[in-house]
């Protein structure tokens, strides 16, 4: 062990003459620059100062590290003194111990005099990167470049701590050196005198190790401080260096991709478009293997040219990236499997779900117009009534072929007069998929959801033929006459009545009928039928039709019954007595 230790000591002697040299070279350029600089302004003043205190502290640690040759030169004198392996042992972790102090001030002199540290900077990229071999092959470069950028930040955050806990240490030493002080002026044993003598040596060249240390690590976070960029400039320098090398094969590639897509989509179109394919409202089934063909040959190309880019320009890092994001999606599909066949399924009309058939979607019923990786569903009667759905979302619906005449879309067009199960009528000014609207005969306007104005149960006026009734009530003593007497005069006065109205050449039946029989009255039932056009007057007929009942009642002298009134003893109410005084 002791050979290697002088092997050391050596390297050590040298290594100090060598810097030694170089201190001497470091003052004789400041002072041949010191002239030169004592001329420039007030900034170049301040780099002056800053200048000294450099050259201060670099003479300081030169007296440092004289001050620890001389204690490793007695620490290998008592090396070679101990007689006992133990404190051989001791000495060696001691002198260890010192040669460690040693290069951490020759590391200290480096940087103060070129400002660069020389472990970081022969530091080997790869080596604190404890992944897998093959992981590490992919991303340590864009680690590597991250870690860069951020090597200011840290550094200055690591200054930043370890400063205040060299300024206590600092400070302890000072404290103790000052104890050793006053104990050294109170003191007159010679023994104790010199072993606090030893102490105050060793703490002294403690503190000058520690306060270097502290200079150093003050002069470089000004340094850095100084050299801090703001957010903006910072954000500016890191996408220039982005867009100049990766950011640029990046864009270049997801361009490249997104070209060739939508080249590649707007040729499918166009080959549907002016050819009969489009026009064909059944497709055959090798048109559809080779649209899916050609789907997929979409995708392939526009990824395999998204990768060449990044191969060509040689940028592993996105290369890697990017096949590990597609073997992902890959992986995680997948689950996703039985949903694919489906969907395939679908594409090769196979499904539940055929091209040209009907369908009900969301409460409503549509024509399966385009079944593809977007299908398009149609309805005639609605405004709007084309809506594009991916093909996923058809999986669980069922069509079937329709008769085109007889069965409708929806039971309303635009300006049709309707009546509501809740009581609105009006006239609908508009329907979508999502919504209807109706002009109400109050003259407002009203909105339903489509799928609530189904519930709500439209009955369509101005399609075919509507009918409005109304129940008249006549005495019963005219209940041998209503069947053959009144009833077909009724008819007449009403036919004869309804003509002289604006929409009388609409009138199509006029049915005039006993409906009933109570214990008091002949209910006699009038009912007009009409055509669809005349649907806006739906109300004005209803009033129409009372109207020309009581005429027709007069006309004919036909008494119309009254309900009995019964008038009952108020006296004899609040006693709660039995009514013996009514009048009916």
């Amino acid at each position: 062990m002791y050979p290697q230790l002088l092997q050391t000591c050596a390297r050590r002697k040298l290594h100090t003459c060598l810097i030694r040299r170089s201190w001497c070279w470091i003052l004789l350029i400041f002072l041949c620059v010191h002239p030169a600089l004592s001329q420039d302004t007030a900034t170049d003043s301040a780099k002056q100062a800053e200048l000294i205190q450099k050259v201060a502290t670099m003479q300081d640690i030169i007296e440092s590290i004289a001050s620890l040759n001389q204690e490793l030169d007695d620490k290998e004198t008592e090396y070679n003194a101990a007689e006992t392996e133990e404190a051989q042992q001791l000495i060696s972790e001691q002198i260890k111990e010192l040669h460690e102090r040693l290069a951490k001030l020759d590391k200290d002199f480096t940087i103060l005099s070129t400002g660069i540290d020389q472990e970081t900077f022969f530091e080997d990229k790869q080596k604190e990167l404890k992944w897998e071999e093959e992981v590490q092959d992919i991303f340590s470069p864009l680690l590597y470049e991250l870690k860069e950028i951020t090597s200011r930040p840290r550094e200055i955050e690591r200054l930043r701590n370890s400063i205040p806990y060299y300024e206590r240490r600092v400070g302890q030493i000072e404290l103790a050196l000052s104890n050793l002080d006053t104990l050294n002026n109170h003191n007159k044993d010679q023994e104790i005198d010199g072993r606090l003598e030893e102490l105050s040596e060793f703490w002294d060249s403690h503190r000058q190790e520690h306060q270097s240390e502290l200079e150093t690590m003050q002069l470089q976070l000004d340094n850095l401080e100084r050299k801090k960029k703001t957010f903006g400039e910072a954000l500016r320098d890191v996408s220039r260096l982005f867009f100049r090398s990766r950011g640029k094969n990046l864009l270049m590639a997801i361009g490249i991709f997104f070209l060739t897509f939508l080249i590649l989509r707007y040729i499918h179109k166009l080959v549907h478009r002016y050819t009969k394919i489009k026009r064909k409202r059944k497709r055959r089934f090798f048109l559809r293997i080779v649209d899916i063909l050609y789907y997929l040959f979409t995708l392939i190309a526009s990824v395999g040219l998204f990768l060449s880019v990044l191969y060509l320009s040689s940028d592993w890092v996105l290369l890697g990236l990017s096949i590990v994001l597609i073997l992902g999606v890959i992986w995680a599909g997948k689950n996703a499997l039985p949903s694919f066949f489906e969907q395939m399924k679908l594409l090769l009309d196979f499904g539940t779900v055929r091209e040209g058939e009907r369908v009900m979607y969301n409460g409503i019923p549509w024509l399966v117009q385009s079944l593809n990786i977007y299908t398009e569903l149609y309805n005639p009667e609605l405004d709007g009534g084309l809506i594009r759905l991916p093909i996923k979302d058809m999986i669980g619906l069922r069509s079937r072929p329709f008769i085109e005449e007889e069965e409708p879309w929806f039971p309303t067009t635009k300006g049709d007069w309707i009546n509501l199960s809740d009581g609105f009528y009006g006239k609908v000014f508009i329907q979508t998929p999502e919504f209807v609207g109706i002009n109400t005969q109050r003259g407002s306007y009203k909105t339903y959801r489509t799928n609530d104005f189904l519930s709500y149960r439209p009955q369509n006026l101005s399609r075919n033929f509507f009918s409005v009734n109304r129940t008249v009530r006549i005495d019963y003593k005219y209940r041998h006459q209503v069947n053959r007497e009144i009833a077909p005069k009724m008819k007449a006065f009403f036919e004869e009545a309804v003509k002289q109205e604006p929409y009388g050449h609409l009138l199509v039946q006029v049915i005039v009928e006993l409906r009933y029989l109570d214990s008091s009255a002949l209910g006699i039932i009038c009912i007009l039928k009409f055509k669809g056009d005349t649907a806006s007057e739906y109300f004005e007929i209803g009033w129409k039709i009372e109207q020309i009942a009581l005429e027709a009642l007069n006309h004919l002298k036909i008494e119309i019954p009254y309900p009995h009134l019964a008038i009952v003893n108020q006296e004899e109410m609040t006693h709660h007595l039995p009514s013996n005084g009514g009048i009916s």
